[in-house]
């Protein structure tokens, strides 16, 4: 095996020294060489605040405030909805809902039917 080997090379190296006398410039092919493939996530990372108003009483109208940002954009024109827990475990909306204005914020009012400590999210769905 090792004498078909060195056979080989020889008839190699006398054919390139043959083919160099001629005057003919050979090119080697070249092979293209790739690194293993890599993955990347990239994901889109919204950020939405709120507000905590000063406490108050039963005629009290509570104004909720905040910013929409998207990859630290603000996101203008964009549905922001209150929600509304007395356990802060269970949120159900409000139904007050308002839009983003040109720097992203929003602002929402709340008066209260009942007293009681009231926890509130905001929700924006970034899907629609």
């Amino acid at each position: 095996m090792k004498s078909n080997k060195i056979a080989t090379i020889g008839f190699i190296i006398a054919l390139s020294i043959a083919i160099a006398s001629l005057g003919i410039t050979v090119y080697a092919a070249v092979t293209d060489v790739w690194s293993p493939s890599v993955s990347v996530t990239v994901s889109d990372t919204y950020t939405l605040t709120l507000t905590d108003p000063a406490d108050g009483n039963l005629s009290t109208t509570y104004i909720f405030t905040g910013v929409l940002n998207k990859n630290g954009l603000a996101q203008i024109g964009k549905t922001v909805t209150l929600y509304i827990s007395t356990d802060s475990t269970t949120y159900s909306s409000t139904g007050i809902s308002t839009t983003t204005d040109g720097a992203g914020g929003y602002s929402i009012s709340w008066i209260p039917t009942t007293a009681g400590t009231f926890q509130f999210k905001a929700f924006y769905n970034s899907a629609t």
